[in-house]
Formats: structure tokens, C-alpha cells, sequence
């Protein structure tokens, strides 16, 4: 009997290990080489959702956290040829409450907070293909339905959700968001039909090759529209609002987007740098989006599997958090004094002058945004945030003083001593514009700064601009964080 118990206990270890190997490896079915990249740069990838299988998720370790002591000129945390996938790292994660990123104990002290914003209309011209062109036509007018939800919800009236839930179906009973062309960041697209829904420019980098997928529609499609669409959905099915024909419909529907949204390393990129072989950057405002949507999908599906890759990616982020608060491999020092040269004269025209240093206060503004967001989104998966990830305030002190005061010295060390319009050529500090003619993005505001006051009853969200576009928090479908009451 004891030898009879050993050998399955073997055989279920053995087979468990085997299980994991292959989640655990690089992604094999990815073709790589300068070649490749040549013939599909200009070719119509599109991806039709109906035939999508279940993706394995992808989370890439990196050698990050060994190297938080070092300058940031010399971290290299993307050097690795080799990667494991730590989306399915045990300890396995369980989502506990049908919960978002807005606890159910929140409401709104304000209804609709624009009566100009509050109409949803999906439709065939705008709404069949998954691009970043539209990515935030629906965002106001969901965020202004479900605080109105938030206004009312104690009085017992949820027809606004009521609303939205009915948009939701009807947007699944019509396939909508049904294909997705590889809208690349720089390739020139040839394709008539993609000239019209992906409205990127090709690159001024003359001579660059580069592929970049489905990048661009994974970012702006994630940030715009499918976090809060799971946003609302785990709302709905909390309230019990779906007919049981409708609840399965629309979460089928939610599924194939979700599927389409992993892509693999860097969703398919490939560039000179990494030898035209595809391979997933350490967190940063490129990739940080995609570990939201596993949380979400996670919660709303009940599906650990998500919720796992979710909290391992978040994991992963949190050890590119520097003792002061900066992103690892975002917060860059400024490039090569050539390029510091054109950008000083050009400013943002010149397309050297994008990322690095010359746009580390806007770029990481986003990956610091989303950390938050996971954040809130684990607290109130009764995760211990505060005492357990204590560095997630050192983002927000960062936050708050680089709003307070960009030129303070203790950024110097990373930027150099560079003046206010200086900063502004280069819109290194839009984030936190308050402009209205010139506003920031909708995913690259200050917003979460409320949210988290919220929770934790901190003053980190002191310093927001109070116009609306630095209140809202679309991937959550908040359009005003002042009004939110806990």
C-alpha cells in the first residue's frame, strides 16, 4: 500500500513539474530574425477574435531588483536572452469578492458630472475593429452612467448599471470589437483599410526597422475601453442584473477579448535592439496595462489561472520601484549629448527626443499609475497593501512632489538641471497639465492619486489641478475621484 501511495504521489509531482515547465517557458511558436520582421512589416495581420483559443499567459522574470543601487545609466534589466514565465508561479492567487477596482462601499456624492457626456451608442462605423483610433469614444459616457450608479445605488435605484448593462449586450448581440489589424506604431501601413482606423504616423526614425504588432492597439484599447467594460461587468454581475442568457453572452464576448489581448512578448514587436527576436521589456508604460486586465478577468471569471498572472506581474513591477519612489527603466537620465543637443533645439518634433529621459516624468507617470491601480484593486481582494508593498507610497511621494516641484534637486540626479519650459518642449510634464486646450491623456492624468486617498485616507491627491480631466480614472469608469465618498 505504501509503495502503491508513493508512486502516485510521484506520478502526480512528476506530471505537475512536467505542467509547469511548459507555462513556464519562453513562448516557442514566435518566429524572430531581421527576415521576418522585413516580410510582415507591411502585411494585413489582422486577428479575427471568433477564432482565438485560449492564450497561455506571459509574465517575463527579470533581473531588476539586484540592481535598484545602480545609476540608471547602467541597468539592464532587458538583456536577458532567455526568459521564464512567472505568470503561473505558485503560491496560486484566488480572487475572494466580486470587487473591481471600486469597492462596493464607495458611492458618489455628485450625479452625472456632465450632461454633454453621458450618452453610450456603439455602432458598425466605430465600434468593429479593436484599434487605438476610438479607444476613448465610450469612456466618458460609461463613467458618467456608473457614477450616477454610485450616486444613487444607496436609494435602491440602479437603472443607470441597468443602462450600461443593456449597452453591454448589446454590443455582444452585435460581435462588436469582432477583428484586429496590427495597427504598428511605425511600420507604414499600406493597407487602405487600416489608414482609416489606425491613425499612427510612420516613424522620422529613417532607416529603423521596426515591427510593432498590435502594441499601440493593446495599450490604448486596454486603457480606453476594456478595463472599464470588466469594470462595469463585475459590477452588473455583483448586482445581480444579467438574465442568465444575457450574463453568459456578454461574458463570452469579454472572454475573445481578452484572449486577444496577450499577444506574447511586447505583443509581437520586433526591433533592432533585441536582434529582431521578440522580447517582453521589464514593466513600464508598455506593458504595465496588460496585468490589469488578468486581474479583472480574474475577478469577473473567477478564474485563478488570470488572477495569478495578475498578482505575479504586479510582483514583478513592484521590484522596479527605486527607494525614492522613481520607475526603474523609466526615470532615465537624459541620452547621449548628441541627442540632447537635437532635443534642447527641437523638442518633441524630432522622434529621438519621445522616450528616455526627455519624457521620463510623463512615460513613467503611467507606469506608476497602474501600479496603484493593481494595487486597489488586490486591497480590496484583501490584500495587505500598505503594510506588505510599502514602497507603492514611495511612487505616490514621488508623485506629489514632482507635481509640487519638477525642478526640485533631488531629480536632478536623473535629469539634469533643465528649466520649466524646457520640461514643457518635450511634454514631460503633461500629466499633469491643466490646460484645458491641452489636455493630458485620459490614462495619464492624476486621477489615481485620488483613488488612493480614498482608501487610505492619505493627502497625496493635494496637488490635482481641479479640472476634470485630471479627476478621472476611465479604467475604472470614474470620470470625477472628488466625488467619491467611502
Amino acid at each position: 500500500m505504501k509503495t502503491i501511495t508513493l508512486f502516485f504521489v510521484f506520478f502526480i509531482a512528476t506530471n505537475l513539474l512536467a505542467h509547469q515547465s511548459s507555462l513556464h517557458g519562453y513562448p516557442k511558436h514566435w518566429e524572430s530574425g531581421k527576415e521576418y520582421a522585413k516580410k510582415i512589416n507591411n502585411e494585413d495581420l489582422t486577428i479575427y477574435l471568433d477564432q482565438l483559443e485560449k492564450p497561455i499567459l506571459y509574465i517575463p522574470l527579470h533581473d531588476c531588483e539586484k540592481q535598484l543601487h545602480l545609476h540608471p545609466r547602467e541597468v539592464d534589466c532587458d538583456g536577458a536572452k532567455k526568459r521564464k514565465n512567472i505568470a503561473y508561479n505558485h503560491p496560486l492567487e484566488e480572487p475572494i469578492r466580486m470587487v473591481g477596482g471600486i469597492d462596493n462601499s464607495v458611492f458618489s456624492s455628485c450625479p452625472l458630472s456632465n450632461l454633454e457626456k453621458q450618452t453610450v451608442f456603439f455602432s458598425d462605423k466605430f465600434d468593429q475593429d479593436i484599434t487605438p483610433r476610438f479607444a476613448w469614444r465610450h469612456a466618458w459616457g460609461f463613467s458618467n452612467k456608473m457614477q450616477d450608479y454610485y450616486y444613487k445605488k444607496n436609494m435602491g435605484d440602479v437603472d443607470s448599471l441597468i443602462y450600461i448593462k443593456n449597452k453591454l449586450v448589446e454590443a455582444a448581440e452585435n460581435n462588436y470589437f469582432s477583428k484586429a489589424p496590427n495597427c504598428d506604431f511605425w511600420g507604414k501601413q499600406k493597407k487602405s483599410e487600416m489608414d482609416s482606423v489606425c491613425n499612427f504616423e510612420p516613424s522620422s526614425l529613417e532607416g529603423e526597422l521596426t515591427v510593432s504588432g498590435w502594441s499601440a492597439t493593446n495599450q490604448y484599447f486596454i486603457s480606453g475601453v476594456l478595463a472599464m467594460f470588466l469594470e462595469s461587468h463585475i459590477d452588473i454581475i455583483r448586482e445581480e442584473l444579467y438574465s442568465e442568457r444575457e450574463r453568459k453572452l456578454v461574458h463570452d464576448w469579454l472572454k475573445k477579448i481578452v484572449w486577444f489581448i496577450e499577444r506574447g512578448p511586447s505583443d509581437g514587436a520586433l526591433q533592432k535592439q533585441t536582434k529582431f527576436i521578440p522580447v517582453e521589456s521589464t514593466p513600464n508604460h508598455h506593458s504595465i496595462r496588460k496585468p490589469l486586465i488578468y486581474l479583472l478577468w480574474g475577478i469577473a471569471d473567477k478564474n485563478n489561472e488570470y488572477f495569478t498572472a495578475g498578482v505575479r506581474a504586479f510582483e514583478s513591477a513592484y521590484n522596479v520601484i527605486t527607494e525614492d519612489g522613481a520607475i526603474l527603466g523609466e526615470h532615465k537620465p537624459f541620452p547621449s549629448k548628441k541627442i540632447r543637443r537635437i532635443c534642447l533645439k527641437e523638442g518633441t518634433i524630432s522622434a529621438a527626443c519621445g522616450h528616455n529621459g526627455f519624457n521620463s516624468f510623463d512615460r513613467a507617470n503611467i507606469t506608476s499609475r497602474y501600479i496603484v491601480l493593481m494595487a486597489l484593486i488586490l486591497e480590496n481582494q484583501g490584500y495587505d497593501i500598505k503594510n506588505k508593498f510599502p514602497k507603492i507610497e514611495k511612487i505616490l511621494e514621488f508623485t506629489k512632489l514632482s507635481v509640487e516641484d519638477p525642478l526640485n534637486k533631488k531629480f536632478s540626479k536623473l535629469w539634469g538641471k533643465y528649466t520649466l519650459e524646457e520640461y514643457h518642449k518635450w511634454n514631460s510634464l503633461r500629466y499633469q497639465s491643466d490646460s484645458e486646450s491641452n489636455p493630458p491623456m485620459p490614462h495619464n492624468n492624476l486621477g489615481h492619486l485620488l483613488l488612493w486617498d480614498l482608501y487610505y485616507g492619505d493627502n497625496y491627491s493635494s496637488v490635482v489641478p481641479d479640472t476634470s480631466y485630471q479627476k478621472n480614472v476611465t479604467e475604472f469608469a470614474v470620470f470625477d475621484g472628488t466625488c467619491l465618498k467611502k
